[in-house]
């Protein structure tokens, strides 16, 4: 049986629909397709995910740290995605793009390599906020949101 051993939570306004969740230094990130395609990509020490808007929004993104493959989360998810992510620093956070972390560091256990997935909800009530977006609206927090499951490999 799978522990949660610990999890983070912040709100992260997507750059270029994009939300970063970075372990160490990352040296290249992986480029994805638009929406309707793949919304996780992996690379040394970094995980990219896919808004489903490049309007500005904040999305909410939960990263949980387990002891092995976890169940799971609760609530309605539109997408899964899954990758194996190898981490050189044993901690891990949601980040700008090449700028500071913009919650708190979640430790790992280890180093090397780890599996991800990825749970994605409130991308079609984002797109309709998107489709009818007039300019003057505030931008939602937390309409879209994530969860990232990391567990080592064994």
């Amino acid at each position: 049986m799978a522990d949660l051993l610990g999890a983070v939570e912040t709100t992260v306004p997507p750059d270029d629909a994009q939300i970063f969740v970075v372990a160490g230094e990352p040296d290249d990130v992986p480029i994805l397709g638009g929406p309707g395609g793949r919304l996780v990509g992996c690379a040394r020490d970094v995980v990219v995910i896919i808004s489903e808007s490049e309007l500005l929004h904040e999305a909410a993104i939960r990263i949980e740290h387990w002891s092995a493959e976890p169940p799971p989360p609760d609530g309605a998810w539109d997408d899964v995605q899954s990758g194996r992510l190898p981490v050189s620093e044993a901690s891990i956070a949601v980040q700008a793009l090449w700028e500071t972390d913009l919650g708190e560091r979640l430790p790992l256990r280890t180093t090397g390599w780890h599996h991800i997935r990825v749970h994605a909800g409130g991308r079609a009530a984002l797109r309709t906020w998107d489709a009818n977006w007039d300019g003057d609206d505030v931008a939602p927090v937390g309409l879209e949101r994530f969860v990232v499951q990391i567990w080592a490999e064994d």
